[in-house]
């Protein structure tokens, strides 16, 4: 497993809703999320989406105050207030972008208790967010939505930006 880059397909498409239960067993599904942070803390990330590893499905991994924790069929239930900062992704080194995004939210789906060193047991779980793992949580959603930071340049932005760009398609070879 790897960290997939753009302009990779993968991170443009919509990830749908399963029963990860059907898809990997808790075990596969306690392997993945082990890989995930491993890639995730190799490129000093605070959260990854499954399509950015190349997988299909709706699911991310985040570092919440030093703790690793994954969900799958994530939903943020409700978001309120709103703030604008610079962020950053993985799978586009070197661009940053300006974007708005909510301040507190819930967050509802399904995880795996005891990651990775337990009894593995699905359970479904609601969190509450402040205003930086809120930012987190909708910067993931937006991987399994098919959006990218991208999406948000302003026209200043783009011109900022163009280089990391460019270097990211001719690694592409595109």
């Amino acid at each position: 497993m790897q960290l997939i880059y753009y302009p990779a397909p993968i991170l443009l498409q919509k990830m749908s809703v399963s029963n990860a239960d059907e898809n990997q067993t808790l075990e596969e599904q306690a392997q993945l999320a082990t890989e995930m942070w491993k890639i995730m803390d190799e490129n000093n990330g605070i959260g990854l989406a499954a399509p950015q590893v190349g997988r299909s499905f709706r699911m991310f991994v985040w570092k919440h105050y030093g703790v690793n924790l994954a969900i799958w069929n994530p939903v943020l239930t409700w978001i309120d207030g709103e703030t604008s900062s610079i962020e950053g992704c993985l799978s586009l080194p070197n661009v940053q972008v300006t974007i708005k995004r909510a301040t507190k939210s819930d967050l509802s789906g399904s995880h795996i208790q005891g990651l990775p060193n337990r009894n593995n047991v699905s359970s479904k779980i609601k969190l509450f967010g402040d205003s930086s793992i809120t930012r987190i949580w909708q910067h993931e959603i937006d991987h399994l939505d098919g959006k990218l930071i991208i999406d948000n340049m302003n026209r200043q932005e783009r011109i900022t930006n163009r280089d990391a760009m460019q270097t990211l398609l001719k690694n592409a070879g595109v």
